[in-house]
């Protein structure tokens, strides 16, 4: 199955919560067997999709290696973002 999606003239944001707060860290993609994952993170720059991740979903010590590019973000502003998007895809 294909999905097609346009992105013009829409503001995307990927938000990272809860468990998935650990995505937005640092991640050594041959460490994971992604050796391509940067070129995929780095994608999401260049399609100017903003990322968030909810900070107090990281322990303390990981909060330094959140990716430079990632915004970080209180639970109840990632809520607010929610609330005020259009339309929210989860996975």
């Amino acid at each position: 199955m294909a999905l097609g999606l346009t992105l013009s003239n829409h503001e995307v944001t990927v938000a990272y919560v809860g468990d998935g707060a650990a995505a937005a860290l640092h991640l050594d993609g041959p460490t994971v067997q992604r050796p391509a994952l940067t070129e995929s993170i780095e994608l999401l720059d260049a399609c100017r999709i903003r990322e968030m991740v909810e900070l107090d979903a990281l322990p303390a010590q990981c909060r330094a290696k959140v990716r430079s590019r990632v915004e970080s973000c209180s639970r109840s502003g990632l809520v607010d973002l929610l609330m005020k998007a259009d339309v929210v895809m989860t996975w």
